[in-house]
């Protein structure tokens, strides 16, 4: 299998084509070899109608990357530097070396990053701390919807193709 970076930069990119956005930087540097900070820092995305718009990653069942094991440390410090934003310490040696240019505005951070994962596994991004220590500043956890709370996500995500009637029939069907 490819790495998880190069898998999330994948999936990015067949998702964004899927919904028509255009992923401006990509064609003119290539993705090959690039890491989650140089790929994010490269590219601007802009929807149908011609709107910035700023990508989120979100990795749902993140528990996964305290049991996989391999490449899940490389990974995880490729999305610290992200999250950090930090440049990566090899890209920085390269342009120390003068092997290689950023051109981009490396304190610009055009991106979200969204970790989702089980509650008993929460006391595990402890581990991350030192790495990523804004994964600990920003946790909310989910607690189970009551049916008016439930109610309210279904008729409003369903908006105009869903009426109170069969929002209300979702919920029991749910519940």
């Amino acid at each position: 299998l490819p790495s998880p970076q190069e898998q999330l930069i994948t999936t990015l990119i067949e998702e964004a084509k899927k919904l028509k956005v255009e992923i401006e930087g990509i064609s003119e540097v290539g993705i090959s070899g690039m890491g989650l900070w140089e790929f994010f820092h490269s590219i601007e995305c802009w929807s149908p109608r011609n709107d910035l718009l700023t990508p989120v990653i979100i990795l749902d069942q993140f528990e996964e990357i305290f049991t996989i094991g391999k490449g899940a440390d490389e990974f995880i410090e490729a999305l610290a530097d992200l999250a950090e934003n930090r440049i990566p310490v090899n890209l920085r040696r390269a342009v120390e070396a003068e092997e290689k240019i950023i051109s981009c505005d490396p304190h610009l951070q055009n991106y979200k990053i969204i970790l989702a994962l089980r509650e008993d596994y929460v006391p595990k991004l402890d581990l991350l701390r030192s790495r990523m220590p804004s994964v600990m500043r920003n946790l909310f956890a989910l607690q189970a919807f009551d049916q008016r709370a439930a109610f309210e996500v279904v008729s409003r995500a369903g908006g105009e193709w869903i009426d109170d009637t069969v929002a209300g029939e979702i919920v029991e069907a749910v519940a």
